[in-house]
């Protein structure tokens, strides 16, 4: 049977997932798309990501509704860099006034939009707090959280940032190990925050984990492998990680010092499942990887023609650790290692970003080159 986007959508919600907007754009804000979503597709939260302001500033029909903005940027004599993040603090403020009922109405538990940082700050812990504060303080909305990688220097980063009261979505998560620093460290930030005699009620966390590209990679590496049993495991291993990491995530709760933490206000770091890959936009696992609390983080393309095969079967991470793990098993019987993969994987990912940030940089310099003309 084939449901409607908003069907669809409204049996995720039912089963307790977060449909968030992947890679919030200006078109998709003016135009009136994204608040048409919020108001009657239950869409709850949106992420910034450099590859949308990308593009649309590189083609007419996405540029238009960033023309006036960056005339003025440009006789103002902002920098590449200043304007990038004008240019991104704008979406943010507009997609977070569209969330800001959702905000509210949840108290603070959904409704955020999440925006990048640059990446050259992540490199350094002490360069990440002033760029996140300044990212927040360019939205000045209290739905915000910004986007750090859970790399090493990552999470020293988002301690930081969370002990200033400061949210932080982190990303490039693809393996229990690094899902468990991850935790690690809200817990830490969160523990210096109270000290500090901030409101840990206020400072939110998610934890993004790219399903999407886990099978991308896994499955080319078992085309290649022509095992015998390859085929079957073919799709499997973004949702065995997902399953493992949902695990950790209801371990985490039940520990000693979330229990201090949530004493004192603290909400659950939750779990974001990103779906799309350079080839999908996520549709394919709107439906398979569903568990209550959790968030599915969806390109636009998908929440507009979110289709499922059949009726969702219900909540698919409780409970299947037994199964997870033995598709893990099977990848490693097959010469497949999840843990090398989730390093390639993090490695490649956080380079892109560094890369889109160049990129970016590069087409602003045009384009405001062009505007003072």
């Amino acid at each position: 049977m084939t449901n409607s986007t908003g069907a669809s959508l409204d049996g995720l919600i039912s089963e307790g997932v977060s449909p968030w907007w992947d890679g919030l754009d200006r078109r998709g804000i003016d135009s009136g798309w994204f608040a048409s979503m919020v108001g009657t597709k239950g869409v709850s939260g949106a992420t910034a990501d450099q590859r949308a302001l990308l593009r649309a500033l590189g083609e007419d029909v996405g540029l238009g509704p960033y023309r006036d903005q960056l005339a003025d940027l440009a006789r103002q004599g902002a920098s590449p860099e200043d304007a990038v993040i004008a240019l991104a603090a704008g979406d943010g403020r507009a997609a977070g006034d569209a969330l800001y009922e959702v905000f509210t109405h949840s108290d603070g538990q959904d409704g955020y939009v999440s925006v990048d940082v640059p990446a050259a700050a992540v490199r350094d812990p002490r360069g990440a707090v002033p760029a996140a504060l300044r990212a927040t303080a360019e939205l000045a909305r209290p739905n915000v959280m910004v986007k750090l990688p859970a790399t090493e220097l990552g999470l020293a980063a988002m301690r930081a940032c969370l002990a200033r009261g400061i949210g932080v979505h982190a990303t490039e998560v693809y393996s229990p190990a690094r899902y468990r620093q991850a935790v690690d460290a809200y817990f830490d930030g969160l523990a210096a925050a109270s000290a500090a005699g901030l409101s840990v009620a206020a400072i939110p966390s998610v934890v993004a984990v790219p399903v999407g590209r886990i099978d991308e990679e896994v499955d080319a590496r078992l085309v290649s492998t022509r095992g015998s049993g390859a085929t079957d495991l073919l799709g499997a291993a973004g949702l065995a990680t997902a399953r493992l990491l949902y695990r950790e995530y209801e371990h985490s709760l039940g520990t000693g010092r979330w229990r201090a933490l949530h004493a004192a206000g603290a909400r659950p770091q939750r779990l974001v499942w990103v779906a799309a890959t350079d080839t999908d936009p996520g549709t394919r696992y709107a439906g398979r990887v569903v568990g209550w609390g959790t968030v599915t983080a969806l390109q636009r393309a998908a929440l507009d023609t979110l289709e499922v095969a059949e009726e969702l079967a219900g909540d698919t991470l409780l409970g299947e650790h037994a199964a997870a793990q033995a598709v893990v098993e099977g990848l490693g019987g097959l010469g497949v290692g999840l843990d090398e993969v989730a390093r390639e994987l993090e490695w490649d990912g956080t380079h892109r970003v560094a890369r889109y940030w160049e990129e970016l940089s590069a087409v602003v310099r045009d384009r405001l080159a062009a505007a003072a003309d």
